[in-house]
């Protein structure tokens, strides 16, 4: 029972410390960082995709952090997630709050250091140009924590033409796609640091480069969770709720399987060694079935329930 209850200890433990405010308060740091930026990718708006790994120094649980430019009007969040290997991506509640000419957001993380963050904003809206196909934003990046490697790629859509970028890009690569990425590349950039970029092209065709996906559509669900946990608080009362009703349940299982100890215990105490001092069972009812001369109901060894017919007992082996 000492083992059990110790065993319980560290389950109730563990539940608890996995619904706790992550330890530290932001990022120790990305070993990389990659930054995507993709206007009209697969809506007319432009996506912005993070991913990075944080170096080892960052122990778990902790709170992850990323910051979206103000410049990025009305933001919709898709995903913001850590990624434990080989299990996909595992999306979080998130909060955001006012950090300047920047909104910083927050997650907790507490079982990988790779992390995943996207949000979609629409720049073009109200641009005069825009029914020319003249078309340009901005992109401003400032880093969460320090970062040992930073890329930064921005994408060029399909159907573009003339487009320009300010600062020039150090090289064009294509992936898999063909679309085409112009690639930044930053090293030991640090914490609160800012880059910012200007785009300009040309682009009448209103449809974006590819259609959009089933994963856009769980982005805008991950979108709606965030909005619905502005508290982190209803998820953990949920979390906590469960692990009462786990430990209730374990309870239950030890409760009954002391019962049931006790009721076995009970039994063996009863059965006596010896015949009784009457030569049938201990009560009334193996002496009057002597006295009659009926076979006995009861073993007189032990006090065993006798089968009619049988001459040995049972449970014992006592001729009857």
């Amino acid at each position: 029972m000492k083992m059990i209850r110790m065993v319980l200890v560290a389950v109730l433990f563990a539940m608890v410390l996995g619904v706790t405010p992550a330890v530290a308060s932001e990022n120790d740091g990305f070993d990389e960082l990659t930054v995507r930026v993709m206007p009209e990718y697969d809506d007319p708006r432009v996506l912005a995709i993070f991913e990075g790994t944080l170096n080892e120094e960052a122990t778990l649980p902790r709170t992850a952090k990323f910051f979206i430019p103000n410049s990025a009007k009305d933001p919709q969040i898709g995903m913001a997630c850590e990624v434990p290997e080989g299990q996909g991506h595992v999306c979080k509640v998130y909060e955001t709050a006012d950090a300047g000419d920047f909104k910083s957001l927050t997650y907790n993380i507490t079982q990988a250091r790779n992390l995943f963050f996207e949000y979609y904003w629409d720049p073009f809206t109200g641009q005069a140009e825009a029914a020319e196909g003249n078309k340009s934003f901005k992109y401003e990046f400032k880093a969460p924590a320090d970062v040992k490697a930073l890329t930064i790629g921005i994408q060029k859509p399909l159907k573009a033409e003339d487009f320009e970028l300010e600062p020039a890009p150090e090289k064009t690569v294509t992936d898999q796609e063909g679309m085409d990425f112009n690639m930044y590349s930053y090293s030991s950039v640090k914490k609160d640091q800012v880059f910012t970029i200007n785009a300009d092209y040309v682009k009448t065709d209103p449809n974006p480069s590819k259609p959009k996906s089933s994963p856009g559509e769980a982005q805008v669900a991950g979108q709606a969770l965030g909005d619905a946990g502005a508290g982190q608080g209803s998820l953990q009362v949920i979390i906590l709720s469960f692990a009462v009703l786990f430990m209730g349940g374990i309870a239950v299982v030890i409760w009954r399987s002391q019962s049931t100890a006790a009721v076995a215990t009970v039994g063996a105490k009863g059965k006596v060694k010896g015949k009784p001092k009457n030569g049938g069972r201990k009560d009334s009812s193996g002496a009057e079935a002597k006295k009659d001369g009926a076979k006995p109901k009861f073993c007189s060894e032990c006090g065993a329930s006798m089968t009619p017919g049988s001459k040995f007992c049972s449970e014992c082996g006592q001729e009857i």
